[in-house]
Protein backbone atom coordinates (compact mmCIF):
# COMPACT_ATOMS: atom_id res chain seq x y z
CA UNK A 1 0.00 0.00 0.00
CA UNK A 2 1.40 3.38 -1.05
CA UNK A 3 0.56 6.49 0.93
CA UNK A 4 1.41 10.17 0.67
CA UNK A 5 2.14 12.31 3.73
CA UNK A 6 2.41 16.11 3.86
CA UNK A 7 4.15 17.89 6.73
CA UNK A 8 3.88 21.67 6.93
CA UNK A 9 4.93 24.17 9.54
CA UNK A 10 6.96 27.31 10.22
CA UNK A 11 10.74 27.52 10.03
CA UNK A 12 12.82 25.72 12.66
CA UNK A 13 9.88 23.62 13.85
CA UNK A 14 11.78 20.41 13.17
CA UNK A 15 10.01 19.39 9.95
CA UNK A 16 13.13 18.23 8.11
CA UNK A 17 14.42 16.17 11.02
CA UNK A 18 11.08 14.49 11.66
CA UNK A 19 10.50 13.84 7.97
CA UNK A 20 13.92 12.19 7.66
CA UNK A 21 13.29 9.98 10.70
CA UNK A 22 9.86 8.91 9.47
CA UNK A 23 11.22 8.15 6.00
CA UNK A 24 13.98 6.01 7.51
CA UNK A 25 11.62 4.18 9.88
CA UNK A 26 9.00 3.29 7.28
CA UNK A 27 11.13 3.16 4.14
CA UNK A 28 9.33 6.10 2.54
CA UNK A 29 10.71 8.28 -0.23
CA UNK A 30 11.45 11.67 1.28
CA UNK A 31 11.39 15.05 -0.44
CA UNK A 32 12.53 18.20 1.39
CA UNK A 33 10.83 21.01 -0.54
CA UNK A 34 12.82 23.65 1.33
CA UNK A 35 16.04 22.20 -0.08
CA UNK A 36 14.92 23.11 -3.61
CA UNK A 37 14.19 26.71 -2.61
CA UNK A 38 17.56 26.88 -0.88
CA UNK A 39 19.22 25.38 -3.94
CA UNK A 40 17.65 28.00 -6.17
CA UNK A 41 18.86 30.69 -3.76
CA UNK A 42 22.42 29.34 -3.89
CA UNK A 43 22.54 29.18 -7.69
CA UNK A 44 20.86 32.55 -8.22
CA UNK A 45 23.22 34.32 -5.82
CA UNK A 46 26.23 32.65 -7.43
CA UNK A 47 25.07 34.00 -10.79
CA UNK A 48 24.11 37.45 -9.47
CA UNK A 49 20.45 36.96 -10.34
CA UNK A 50 18.67 39.28 -7.91
CA UNK A 51 16.00 40.85 -10.09
CA UNK A 52 12.76 39.04 -10.81
CA UNK A 53 13.29 39.15 -14.58
CA UNK A 54 16.82 37.73 -14.26
CA UNK A 55 15.60 34.96 -11.98
CA UNK A 56 12.79 33.92 -14.32
CA UNK A 57 15.16 33.81 -17.29
CA UNK A 58 17.68 31.69 -15.36
CA UNK A 59 15.21 29.07 -14.09
CA UNK A 60 15.30 26.94 -17.29
CA UNK A 61 19.07 26.55 -16.84
CA UNK A 62 18.64 24.69 -13.56
CA UNK A 63 19.20 20.95 -13.66
CA UNK A 64 18.28 19.74 -10.19
CA UNK A 65 18.60 16.11 -9.16
CA UNK A 66 17.80 14.73 -5.72
CA UNK A 67 19.87 11.70 -4.73
CA UNK A 68 19.86 10.23 -1.22
CA UNK A 69 18.52 13.54 0.11
CA UNK A 70 21.37 15.51 -1.41
CA UNK A 71 20.73 18.18 -4.04
CA UNK A 72 22.74 18.38 -7.24
CA UNK A 73 22.63 21.06 -9.92
CA UNK A 74 24.24 20.17 -13.25
CA UNK A 75 26.05 17.34 -11.49
CA UNK A 76 27.44 19.51 -8.67
CA UNK A 77 26.48 18.71 -5.08
CA UNK A 78 25.22 21.98 -3.59
CA UNK A 79 23.69 20.52 -0.41
CA UNK A 80 26.20 22.03 2.01
CA UNK A 81 25.99 25.46 0.37
CA UNK A 82 22.25 25.44 1.04
CA UNK A 83 22.77 25.68 4.80
CA UNK A 84 24.32 29.01 5.72
CA UNK A 85 23.28 32.44 6.96
CA UNK A 86 23.37 34.08 3.55
CA UNK A 87 20.90 31.53 2.19
CA UNK A 88 18.80 31.84 5.36
CA UNK A 89 18.45 35.58 4.81
CA UNK A 90 17.64 35.40 1.09
CA UNK A 91 15.59 32.24 0.57
CA UNK A 92 12.26 33.85 1.48
CA UNK A 93 12.76 36.41 -1.31
CA UNK A 94 13.25 33.78 -3.99
CA UNK A 95 10.45 31.63 -2.54
CA UNK A 96 8.04 34.55 -2.86
CA UNK A 97 8.36 34.64 -6.67
CA UNK A 98 5.48 32.86 -8.40
CA UNK A 99 7.60 31.38 -11.19
CA UNK A 100 10.05 29.96 -8.66
CA UNK A 101 7.22 28.33 -6.72
CA UNK A 102 5.77 26.87 -9.91
CA UNK A 103 9.19 25.47 -10.82
CA UNK A 104 9.69 23.83 -7.41
CA UNK A 105 6.14 22.46 -7.31
CA UNK A 106 6.63 20.91 -10.76
CA UNK A 107 9.87 19.24 -9.64
CA UNK A 108 8.18 17.86 -6.52
CA UNK A 109 5.10 16.71 -8.42
CA UNK A 110 7.37 14.85 -10.85
CA UNK A 111 9.02 13.09 -7.90
CA UNK A 112 5.61 12.19 -6.49
CA UNK A 113 4.38 10.83 -9.81
CA UNK A 114 7.48 8.70 -10.46
CA UNK A 115 7.93 7.43 -6.91
CA UNK A 116 7.50 3.69 -6.47
CA UNK A 117 7.46 4.10 -2.69
CA UNK A 118 5.20 5.83 -0.22
CA UNK A 119 6.05 9.51 -0.17
CA UNK A 120 6.62 12.02 2.62
CA UNK A 121 7.20 15.70 1.82
CA UNK A 122 7.78 18.61 4.17
CA UNK A 123 7.46 22.32 3.50
CA UNK A 124 5.09 25.22 4.00
CA UNK A 125 2.48 24.63 1.31
CA UNK A 126 2.55 20.86 0.85
CA UNK A 127 -0.90 20.05 2.23
CA UNK A 128 -2.47 23.13 0.70
CA UNK A 129 -0.86 23.23 -2.77
CA UNK A 130 1.57 20.43 -3.62
CA UNK A 131 -0.27 17.41 -2.19
CA UNK A 132 -3.81 18.63 -1.47
CA UNK A 133 -5.04 15.02 -1.63
CA UNK A 134 -2.37 13.58 0.67
CA UNK A 135 -3.52 10.66 2.80
CA UNK A 136 -2.18 12.30 5.95
CA UNK A 137 -1.49 15.98 6.57
CA UNK A 138 0.44 17.27 9.56
CA UNK A 139 1.18 20.75 10.84
CA UNK A 140 4.23 20.81 13.12
CA UNK A 141 4.72 23.95 15.15
CA UNK A 142 6.10 25.50 18.33
CA UNK A 143 6.38 29.01 19.73
CA UNK A 144 8.88 31.33 18.06
CA UNK A 145 10.90 31.44 21.30
CA UNK A 146 11.15 27.65 21.48
CA UNK A 147 12.20 27.44 17.84
CA UNK A 148 14.80 30.17 18.32
CA UNK A 149 16.28 28.43 21.35
CA UNK A 150 16.58 25.18 19.41
CA UNK A 151 18.26 26.85 16.46
CA UNK A 152 20.79 28.60 18.72
CA UNK A 153 21.70 25.22 20.21
CA UNK A 154 22.14 23.75 16.74
CA UNK A 155 24.18 26.55 15.19
CA UNK A 156 27.28 28.14 16.63
CA UNK A 157 27.69 31.91 16.60
CA UNK A 158 23.98 32.77 16.70
CA UNK A 159 22.55 34.88 19.50
CA UNK A 160 19.06 34.18 20.84
CA UNK A 161 17.91 37.74 20.20
CA UNK A 162 19.14 37.73 16.59
CA UNK A 163 17.69 34.28 15.92
CA UNK A 164 14.31 35.10 17.45
CA UNK A 165 14.01 38.21 15.30
CA UNK A 166 14.96 36.24 12.19
CA UNK A 167 12.35 33.56 12.92
CA UNK A 168 9.58 36.05 13.63
CA UNK A 169 10.43 37.98 10.45
CA UNK A 170 10.44 34.74 8.44
CA UNK A 171 7.10 33.69 9.92
CA UNK A 172 5.58 37.02 8.92
CA UNK A 173 6.89 36.68 5.36
CA UNK A 174 5.72 33.08 5.03
CA UNK A 175 2.23 33.75 6.38
CA UNK A 176 1.73 36.92 4.34
CA UNK A 177 3.35 35.74 1.12
CA UNK A 178 1.17 36.53 -1.90
CA UNK A 179 1.61 33.11 -3.48
CA UNK A 180 1.14 29.84 -1.58
CA UNK A 181 1.47 31.24 1.96
CA UNK A 182 2.06 29.12 5.03
CA UNK A 183 -1.31 27.83 6.26
CA UNK A 184 -2.60 25.08 8.49
CA UNK A 185 -5.21 23.31 6.38
CA UNK A 186 -8.45 22.21 8.02
CA UNK A 187 -7.74 18.50 7.74
CA UNK A 188 -4.21 18.69 9.16
CA UNK A 189 -3.21 16.96 12.38
CA UNK A 190 -1.63 19.68 14.51
CA UNK A 191 1.38 18.72 16.61
CA UNK A 192 2.85 21.32 18.95
CA UNK A 193 6.25 20.23 20.19
CA UNK A 194 7.24 23.02 22.60
CA UNK A 195 7.39 20.50 25.44
CA UNK A 196 8.12 17.35 23.46
CA UNK A 197 11.53 15.80 22.91
CA UNK A 198 12.52 14.67 19.43
CA UNK A 199 11.68 11.08 20.39
CA UNK A 200 8.28 12.10 21.77
CA UNK A 201 7.52 14.14 18.67
CA UNK A 202 8.40 11.20 16.43
CA UNK A 203 6.24 8.90 18.55
CA UNK A 204 3.26 11.24 18.11
CA UNK A 205 3.66 11.21 14.33
CA UNK A 206 4.09 7.44 14.22
CA UNK A 207 0.92 6.94 16.26
CA UNK A 208 -1.16 8.61 13.57
CA UNK A 209 0.70 6.94 10.70
CA UNK A 210 0.35 3.48 12.26
CA UNK A 211 -3.36 4.03 12.87
CA UNK A 212 -3.87 5.08 9.26
CA UNK A 213 -1.96 2.08 7.89
CA UNK A 214 -3.87 -0.27 10.21
CA UNK A 215 -7.26 1.06 9.08
CA UNK A 216 -6.31 0.84 5.41
CA UNK A 217 -5.03 -2.71 5.84
CA UNK A 218 -8.31 -4.03 7.23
Amino acid sequence: MLIQIAIDGPCASGKSTITALIAEKYGFCRVDSGLFYRGITVVMLENNCVKREEIILFLPKLRFKLFKNRLFNNGKDISEACRNKIVDKNVSFYASILEVRKYVNKVIEDHARMSEKSLIIDGRDIGSVVLPNADLKFYLTASSKTRAERRVREREGCSLEETLKFIEDRDFKDINRKYDPLVCVKDAIIIKNDFLSLEETLKEFCKHIDNFIKKKSV
